[in-house]
């Protein structure tokens, strides 16, 4: 009776397990036909990519130090201060991605760019939009001082984006070599993915 009775307990631990597999897997590739995975649309540096009717085109990409950010812009008053905000000793533990970009509204109504979504990322690292270095730098291109500017119909724009790095954000041997890492600037994530190559 009891050889019965825990026959009948595994038969049905058994089936539960794989009903509950097969719920799994119909609902896995049911929301995968839904929501395939996206397209990838690559840009150079120059090319321009259209985003709801505002252009958007890469104009430079180039990788230096705080330190060397100070010395690139000596006129800038910069509020924001890395070596307290981020706990680091010196200007050199700190590297600083910029991209020069520059929008213009093509259409015929006012847009904005959300460009605090935009990532840049290497196989190793990602980071988001440094938007206190942003507002610095751009504080006499930027009137709204906004990281999703409003373009009005044929307005263009050129504005800095920085993206930042700490040493103790990569692995040491990435660290060491970060300005000789692939970039890509990831400006739309689905159904399409748009980024721009910057290596």
């Amino acid at each position: 009776m009891k050889k019965t009775r825990r026959a009948g307990i595994a038969i049905l631990t058994v089936l539960s397990v794989l009903a509950c597999l097969f719920l799994f897997l119909h609902f896995y590739f049911q929301i995968n036909r839904q929501f395939p995975n996206p397209s990838v649309e690559r840009y150079a540096i120059g090319q321009p990519l259209n985003y709801n009717s505002v252009e958007i085109v890469v104009q430079d990409f180039r990788i230096t130090t705080w330190t060397g950010l100070l010395s690139l812009f000596p006129d800038t008053d910069f509020y924001y201060d890395p070596i307290e905000e981020k706990n680091i000793s010196d200007g050199d533990q700190m590297k600083v991605a910029l991209i020069t970009v520059t929008l213009k509204n093509t259409g015929d109504i006012e847009q904005r760019v959300p460009l605090y979504t935009t990532v840049l990322k290497t196989l190793t690292w990602c980071n988001g939009l440094d938007r206190d270095l942003f507002i610095d730098l751009n504080e006499d291109s930027i009137s709204q001082l906004s990281t999703r500017p409003f373009l009005a119909p044929g307005e263009e724009l050129t504005c800095l984006l920085p993206y930042t790095a700490i040493e103790g954000m990569l692995l040491h041997r990435d660290w060491e070599r970060f300005d000789e890492l692939t970039f890509e600037w990831q400006f739309d994530l689905y159904p399409v993915k748009k980024l721009f190559d910057l290596s």
